[in-house]
């Protein structure tokens, strides 16, 4: 229904398991998949990164996909798509909810959507292949997912010349042994139409620096993430503080000013 896809094949792909009649022989380079072979993608599994490999490209894969329903030739298909769901998904979803979720994709915007994978390792027991959990690291994760959103963006260009294009108010908190590295960032953004209303310690250290966003607008904050350089964005609403961002340094942080 959706026509087919185009992908990059960064590892060449060879498997064959004649019990299920799967084989699987992709080349690497720049490929143009039918559902057939789209699914083998999604389904190869590698000997070295082993499920974690593919999942990075079942991510890739859906990506690409979601950009594609947006298209207009696309969203022609729906009523076809959401026929083939129907005839082909073992689901309890009604065809009224597909076409609201069709209906949503319209407005469906890929750089908000996130994906995080439970921190931990690859390990090898009785033959098989597990991912061991790292649970501290887990838990983290699950406090994200719970409550907030966390974008990791790709790259951060930063921007010493950038201002802010509008005034927001906030928070800077030193979460380094580095002295007087809030009052420091505070003065930084101050000149960059940033309006630091409360700075001091933090109270304990952290490896990254994290942008907080208080009013869930990613905008104005990612235009800080250029400004400072950070690519960790957390969304976690809460008025009473009555600023727009916090910030707090991890020990990851370059000041700037002295580059």
């Amino acid at each position: 229904v959706m026509g087919k896809v185009r992908m990059e094949v960064l590892n060449k792909m060879d498997y064959d398991d004649n019990a299920q009649d799967l084989h699987i022989h992709i080349s690497t380079g720049v490929k143009v998949f039918d559902g057939k072979e789209a699914l083998k993608f999604v389904r190869y599994r590698d000997k070295v990164r082993g499920d974690i490999g593919r999942q990075e490209r079942q991510h890739k894969f859906l990506k690409i996909i979601l950009e594609k329903l947006k298209t207009p030739s696309s969203v022609l298909k729906v009523p076809n798509l959401i026929e083939a769901i129907i005839e082909n998904v073992d689901t309890n979803f009604t065809l009224y909810d597909l076409f609201v979720i069709a209906d949503e994709l319209r407005n469906f915007e890929l750089k908000n959507y996130r994906i995080q994978t439970i921190p931990g390792e690859p390990v090898i027991r009785w033959g098989k292949s597990y991912w061991k959990v790292n649970k501290k690291g887990m838990r983290e994760v699950m406090d994200v997912v719970r409550n907030s959103q966390l974008v990791n963006l790709p790259s951060v260009a930063v921007d010493k010349k950038l201002k802010m294009s509008s005034r927001i108010t906030a928070e800077v908190w030193n979460a380094t042994n580095r002295p007087k590295l809030a009052r420091k960032l505070t003065k930084y953004l101050r000149e960059r139409n940033v309006d630091v209303v409360r700075f001091g310690n933090y109270g304990g250290n952290k490896k990254y620096t994290q942008i907080i966003s208080r009013t869930g607008d990613l905008k104005p904050v990612r235009e800080v993430s250029m400004i400072i350089g950070c690519r960790d964005i957390k969304t976690e609403l809460d008025t009473s503080r009555m600023v727009d961002i916090n910030i707090v340094i991890g020990s990851d942080f370059k000041e700037l000013w002295k580059e």
